[in-house]
């Protein structure tokens, strides 16, 4: 979400303030500080995800409603295993659908209560109100132009009637039963750096990490050549990895699926443990 940011605070005088801290507490206040009578809108994440930490969104939405300001919370990170809905006071709700929806790569949603008009980022052909100049003002053919991805999102349609299938609950519960074995099973091994002191009910199931001082993507190459696949890297969030300090070296992910078991979370402790003994003496 930074990027857009940073492109309209260049080319349309928008400022903007981070507001995020290390307890639930202190990062609502630090949203609370940080807002003024300009505020036109507040933007969170639902989970990090370099860190999988879970935010307080529903005390934030509680303070734009209070204050008549735009909601949006990026569920990128937390779509498919956490409960994300409107009704807990978000206006809008945008995501990923390769993630947790478990839709195919270069698709994603964008959920809104329609209480704040959004402007069109591309206008053309709907194939509704054809006689007419203007874009459609309802949606969803106001954000339709062009051919739209059908495949796509038939695709992803099918990804989020399996997680309703399933349900997020349960969904969490398994990833979550995941990350701990994934956790308790690293934490042993001296040359892995972990980038908190647990694994709790406070994250989502996400765990940053590193093998000695390789950078992380040679160790998740690694890791790919070992079988498994986990995302070396920024993840398109630096300024969380300079908070959690792995600005230089970014962190390997790990972020299992609904369809990963116990025993194949072993075999990639045992893989780790394989790379940390060859390349950290």
């Amino acid at each position: 979400m930074l990027r857009p940011l940073y492109a309209l605070s260049r080319n349309a005088g928008v400022s903007y303030t981070a507001a995020v801290t290390d307890d639930d507490d202190s990062t609502v206040r630090e949203f609370e500080r940080s807002i003024n009578r300009r505020t036109k809108a507040v933007i969170c994440t639902a989970a990090g995800n370099v860190t999988g930490r879970i935010m307080p969104i529903k005390r934030i939405a509680a303070l734009c409603r209070e204050r008549g300001i735009c909601f949006i919370v990026d569920a990128a990170q937390g779509a498919g295993v956490l409960p994300i809905k409107l009704s807990d006071g978000i206006n809008i709700i945008c995501a990923a659908g390769h993630k947790g929806l478990y839709g195919p790569m270069g698709t994603g949603l964008l959920i809104t209560d329609g209480k704040y008009r959004l402007k069109t980022l591309i206008e053309g052909g709907t194939g509704s109100l054809s006689k007419e100049l203007s874009q459609p003002d309802f949606l969803p053919d106001r954000f339709e132009s062009g051919t739209i991805n059908t495949a796509g999102a038939i695709s992803l349609g099918a990804g989020v009637d399996f997680v309703n299938s399933k349900g997020t609950d349960n969904i969490r519960a398994h990833e979550n039963a995941l990350c701990r074995r994934f956790f308790e099973g690293v934490a042993k091994l001296s040359s892995v750096k972990l980038y908190s002191s647990d694994f709790d009910e406070r994250f989502a199931p996400v765990i940053p990490f590193n093998i000695g001082d390789l950078p992380a993507e040679k160790a998740s190459q690694l890791l790919s050549d070992a079988g498994f696949a986990l995302r070396g890297g920024f993840h398109c969030a630096y300024p969380a990895h300079k908070k959690i300090g792995t600005a230089e070296t970014g962190a390997v992910r790990f972020s299992p699926s609904v369809f990963n078991t116990l025993t194949e979370v072993s075999a990639l402790v045992r893989a780790v443990g394989r790379i940390a003994a060859r390349y950290c003496v």
